[in-house]
Order: structure tokens, then C-alpha cells, then sequence
């Protein structure tokens, strides 16, 4: 049996922690690092806490349709899987690619701001400025240092899951360590003087950060990508795993806002380029230690990296091994790791570097729309799956899910009236699709709907 016809199941039997780290580590990334000032500035301390408790709140309904199907449908390609089985292999497709188009943009973010990061903290690493894009300057460093990631990264997803995971586990405890140890040197070293006033400039500042607090939690959806490489026990554990990860991940965004507001000044607060670096260095009263902050953002940012490369890659091989796409995408040469759509999303990523931070803004903006309307089709999956169940209440749950998603894809597309580029990015991916899914129609009928089946659901 040839790489193209492997089974959707690649072998790895991920256990329980491993699949808390990818999706711990997908969720709490880098952001932090740069937001912490703003976020205490416009909520206040104890506004931007309640934001995030609320927000992950919300999350929780949402993550609990997504493990129900998971333990249904334990297969690679998760949302894609849901689509196929409820809404058909038209709407299957059409999820892959938008998932796709989610998990290479937020690659090419990670590829973007890791120069930014390491430039901090080695300051003059990133050499000559070669021109500027956006009026933001590109230097060498930021092509070289990006690039250097992402093979790696790379290289280290080609040597299967258990490896990735292993790797993933190490950075993920790494980072909540230090995130503990900023903590407790912040309440240690800090005053409660200054977590007043505690709601910052009011409801006007509260109510923004509450809106898009939801999607800071959005990283748990790469679980499902990992599920036909999970073992049975940690399927079996599948709910209790979501939900602390969206609690562990509560703990962790209220423990840094926390520990921020109690050693940072107002003025640190709203001016510093990165608060946080700027938080630890007060908290451990070291400028050198403020460098622990920008360790901590750097293995956040690689987490995250890590994960979402795992999980682009799961989609594309569950599109070409269903054969709703192109046939090579499952190929795997041998391994137990999809080879190349990992080396198709890295050569991707690796060809965004040359535009910059002038990809961030449409990369979070796009990443927000996707992410909501996954939310929408996994509620309204699970809803279908209960649709013939007579016991009371069966619905309840889908649609508490169905009503959090669809008001959180409001939002964001008010958010995005007016912006073209995004809009236009999604338009022509999505004519791109269209015109893989005409050239894939010989693909697609090399085999019967019920062997199609089988490869999609992992049977």
C-alpha cells in the first residue's frame, strides 16, 4: 500500500496530555505579550479579568459540541469530517479549504512575528533593512529568522506526531512555569494599589475586549485534527480535556493581566511596545529577567506554530485522501506523518515572509471569520446528529452552540465592515477552491460514495 493509500489513521496514538499541549499551547500563543498594556488600559485589571472569564465562558458550550462529535467521529480532518458526514462532501470540501486557508495564514503570522520576538530579545539580530512594505521596514533577519523556523518546524512535524507532541509537551510546561513565576513574583514584589480603578475607562472600554475575548480561546479546535492519531483512552476523555484547556487557558490570560496590572504603571501600561517584557522586568526587579517575558511569548508563539502546522496538514491529507482534492496532498512517503501537505503549508508560509507585518491585521481579521463560522458548522453538526433522538434536552446543547457562533459571526463581520483586502482574500481563495473542486471531478469519481466514506470517517 502506497503513501497515497494509507489509512486516515497516520499511526500515532496521541495520548491525553498530548492533546492538551497542542491545543494549550494553539490557544494562548504570543499575543499576550504585545496586548497586556492595552487590555488593562481600556477594561482596567479587573475589567479585562472578567472579559477573559466571561469569554472563556462562552467558549465552554462550544467546546463541548466539538467533543461530542470528536468521540463520534474520531477521525482525521475533524471539522471536514462533521461537513462530510452531516452536509455532504460539496460543504466537506468547501470547510477543508476555508480551514486550510485559516490554518497557512496563521502559519504565515507565526512566520511574520517570531523575527519580532527574537529581535527583542537579541536586539540588532535582524541586519540591514532590505526595503519597506506597508511603511513597516523589512530587514534581512526577518526573512532569514523566519525561514529558519519554519523548516525546522517542518523538519520536526516530518518525524511524525509522537515526536511533535513530545516537543510540544516540553515548550508547553516551559512557558506555564514561567508564567507561574511571573505571577508569583508579581504578587510577591507588586502593590494592590494599582488594580484601582479596577474597570479602567468603564463599560465604553469593557464591552469591546468582552466582544472579542471568544476568539482568544479559538485555538482547542485543533483537537479534532488530531483525533484518528488519538489513543482510545484519550478519546474516552475527550470532554474533560476541552474544557481544561479552556480553563487552563482562562487561568493563564487572568493570571497575566493580573500579575501586569500589579507591577506596571499606567503609563507603562498604554505606551510599552511590549508590556509584559516590561511587567516581568518590574516583577523580578532585573532588566535582564525582563527577557523571561519575551522567552515565555517566544515559546508561545512556537506552540502555536507547531500546532496549527500539525493541524493545516491533517486537513489537506483528509482532502486528498478522501479524494475531494488533489491525490498527492495524501501522500505520505513511508511515514507516519503527512509529508506533503506539511512541506506544501511550509512552502507556503515561507512565501508570505517577503510581505512582512503588513500581513497581520488581515491574518487576525480573516482567522476571526473562519474560526466563528467552524463554531457555527460544528453546532449545527451536532444538532443534525441529534435530530432523531427523542430524549428531552438533546438540542439543548447545539443550540446554545448554534446561538454563541452565530452572534460571535456577527460581530466579526461587523468588525470587518469596509476592510476589502480581507474580503478579497477569502473571494479569491475561494474562486481558487472552485476551480480545484471542477479539476478534481475525475478525482472524486475513482471512487464509490461508500469508499469515500470509509476514508473520511477512518474506517
Amino acid at each position: 500500500m502506497d503513501g497515497t493509500e494509507r489509512q486516515v489513521k497516520l499511526g500515532a496514538d496521541l495520548g491525553s496530555s498530548a492533546l492538551f499541549s497542542l491545543a494549550f499551547g494553539s490557544i494562548v500563543g504570543v499575543s499576550w505579550v504585545i496586548l497586556v498594556g492595552a487590555w488593562i488600559v481600556s477594561a482596567g485589571p479587573m475589567g479585562a479579568m472578567l472579559a477573559f472569564i466571561i469569554g472563556g465562558a462562552l467558549i465552554l458550550p462550544v467546546g463541548a459540541c466539538y467533543a461530542r462529535l470528536g468521540q463520534s467521529y474520531p477521525a482525521t480532518g475533524g471539522e471536514f469530517v462533521y461537513a462530510y458526514r452531516f452536509f455532504g462532501q460539496g460543504m466537506a470540501f468547501a470547510t477543508a479549504w476555508m480551514l486550510a486557508l485559516f490554518y497557512v495564514s496563521v502559519c504565515a503570522f507565526e512566520a511574520v512575528s517570531i523575527a519580532w520576538i527574537v529581535s527583542a530579545i537579541w536586539p540588532g539580530a535582524l541586519g540591514p533593512e532590505l526595503y519597506s512594505i506597508g511603511g513597516t521596514p523589512l530587514h534581512a533577519g526577518d526573512l532569514a529568522v523566519g525561514a529558519l523556523f519554519a523548516v525546522a518546524l517542518c523538519l520536526l512535524q516530518l518525524q511524525g506526531a509522537q515526536i511533535a507532541a513530545r516537543i510540544q509537551d516540553a515548550m508547553v510546561l516551559a512557558m506555564i512555569v514561567l508564567a507561574v513565576a511571573f505571577l508569583v513574583a508579581a504578587i510577591w514584589n507588586g502593590s494592590a494599589a494599582r488594580l484601582s480603578p479596577g474597570f479602567g475607562i468603564g463599560f465604553q472600554g469593557f464591552l469591546p475586549l468582552l466582544l472579542v475575548t471568544p476568539l482568544f480561546f479559538a485555538g482547542f479546535g485543533s483537537i479534532p485534527q488530531a483525533l484518528g492519531e488519538s489513543s482510545a483512552s484519550a478519546r474516552a476523555r475527550l470532554p474533560l480535556i476541552i474544557t481544561a484547556v479552556i480553563l487552563a487557558s482562562m487561568l493563564f490570560y487572568t493570571g497575566v493581566i493580573l500579575a501586569s496590572a500589579l507591577v506596571l504603571s499606567p503609563d507603562e501600561a498604554a505606551t510599552a511596545e511590549m508590556p509584559a517584557a516590561v511587567a516581568f522586568e518590574r516583577a523580578f526587579g532585573s532588566r535582564y529577567l525582563a527577557i523571561a517575558a519575551l522567552v515565555t511569548g517566544l515559546l508561545g508563539l512556537l506552540t502555536t506554530w507547531n500546532a496549527v502546522l500539525f493541524s493545516a496538514a491533517r486537513v489537506l491529507y483528509a482532502l486528498g485522501h478522501a479524494r475531494l482534492g488533489p491525490i498527492w496532498l495524501a501522500h505520505t512517503g513511508g511515514r507516519s506523518s503527512p509529508v506533503a501537505a506539511t512541506l506544501v503549508v511550509t512552502g507556503i508560509t515561507m512565501a508570505t515572509l517577503p510581505f512582512g507585518k503588513s500581513l497581520l491585521t488581515p491574518v487576525i481579521s480573516l482567522g476571526g471569520l473562519i474560526v466563528t463560522g467552524m463554531y457555527g458548522l460544528v453546532a449545527a453538526s451536532l444538532w443534525r446528529a441529534r435530530s432523531d433522538s427523542p430524549a428531552e434536552g438533546k438540542r439543548l446543547l447545539p443550540g446554545i452552540g448554534l446561538a454563541i457562533s452565530a452572534g460571535l459571526v456577527l460581530l466579526t463581520l461587523r468588525e470587518l465592515a469596509g476592510k476589502s483586502i480581507e474580503f478579497g482574500v477569502v473571494a479569491g481563495w475561494g474562486l481558487l477552491g472552485l476551480l480545484v473542486w471542477r479539476a478534481s471531478f475525475g478525482t472524486r469519481n475513482s471512487l464509490t460514495m461508500e469508499e469515500r466514506t470509509k476514508r473520511v470517517m477512518g474506517s
